[in-house]
């Protein structure tokens, strides 16, 4: 694994930056910030002794303010070390992260396939150059249930599987749903792409495309289009957005100890196809995914913040934004998108 960006900041890789200082909440624990304030006190306090001694021992008429500002300087000074200590953490941590997870860097293919969802990363902020998208407990070379959180990590301190279950629990059973099932069910009647064409071919067709259209600023015919088949190939649809939820997806699973981590490389793999199936280039997957975020998000706003955070990943330093588009190794798209044609209402 190499440096990445800090979580909730898109600058890659991580850094020493001044901006860090804002962390400092976050960064220093409550022993240490009482160290550092004693710290504070006691340079304080010392420059204050000193120099009023000093200035004793010479009489001046303003001693006093001498020694106030010589206090506030010592303190200032103090706190600016402070400052500069936090703004290095982040690189610190990560430093550390690395070393108690022991990972590789990833390999072409890999950097690859989450690229896929890099859009997503990218927006949030994420990690996309690791198979989780934040630090992980699971990640932890030797980790086991119930370990306490590894020292020294206290901004990256790695999230527990636990937490991420809660949120695969199905709502009306209370069990954890199979990765395959939960999948399966994204990739079919949930997904994105099965909504898309139910509306350009069912009841007030017309509008909505018109509308999509309007926030897309392109042409209803444009948005027609991604409804229709070609030769040998489904409809495109929304197909980019679902792929990259499916492997966010994986990526969840597997931060959450229900795949390891073969599993959660063979899972995204396999979705991969869809994407290597229906489009050739990154340009081609980015305008599919625009489209699904259109239609997903039905704002105008949403869709410029998109554009407009394309642009800055294009020329970001990130490894997802130079990688080339994946090749398939696998042949085939799924039944669920080969079979995706609800039938059309009567006209």
């Amino acid at each position: 694994m190499t440096l990445q960006n800090h979580p909730g900041d898109r600058e890659f890789p991580v850094a020493w930056r001044w901006r860090f200082r804002k962390l400092r909440a976050d960064a220093i624990q409550p022993r240490e910030a009482k160290i550092w304030r004693g710290v504070k006190i006691s340079a304080a306090a010392a420059a204050f002794v000193t120099v009023l001694v000093l200035k004793l021992l010479a009489l001046p008429s303003s001693t006093f303010l001498v020694v106030i500002v010589a206090a506030m300087w010592a303190y200032w000074i103090v706190d600016l070390i402070e400052d500069a200590t936090v703004a290095g953490q982040p690189l610190r941590e990560q430093r550390r992260y690395i070393d108690i997870t022991g990972h590789r860097a990833l390999s072409g293919r890999q950097q690859q396939l989450l690229a896929l969802s890099a859009q997503d990363d990218f927006a949030r902020g994420l990690w996309n150059s690791s198979l989780e998208y934040r630090p992980a407990a699971v990640a932890v070379s030797g980790w086991k249930p119930g370990d306490e959180a590894p020292k020294g990590l206290t901004l990256l301190r790695p999230i527990e599987p636990e937490a991420l279950r809660m949120g695969l629990l199905d709502h009306e059973t209370g069990r954890l749903t199979a990765f395959d099932e939960r999948l399966g069910s994204q990739l079919a009647d949930e997904s994105v792409s099965w909504q898309l064409l139910g509306t350009l071919e069912g009841p007030g067709r017309a509008e909505a495309a018109a509308r999509l259209a309007r926030i897309l600023s392109t042409s209803p015919d444009h948005v027609v289009d991604v409804a229709s088949s070609e030769p040998g190939r489904p409809p495109k649809l929304a197909w980019a957005l679902d792929v990259q939820r499916a492997v966010d997806l994986a990526r969840v699973y597997y931060m959450a100890g229900v795949l390891t981590e073969e599993e959660a490389w063979d899972r995204i793999e396999d979705v991969a196809r869809i994407a290597t199936g229906l489009f050739s280039s990154w340009d081609e997957y980015w305008d599919n995914l625009r489209i699904g975020v259109a239609f997903a998000s039905n704002d105008l706003a949403t869709v410029r913040e998109f554009d407009a955070l394309r642009e800055k990943f294009k020329t970001s330093s990130w490894p997802a934004a130079s990688v080339p588009f994946p090749q398939p190794t696998r042949a085939g798209l799924p039944p669920s998108v080969q079979a995706m044609r609800p039938p059309s209402p009567e006209r």
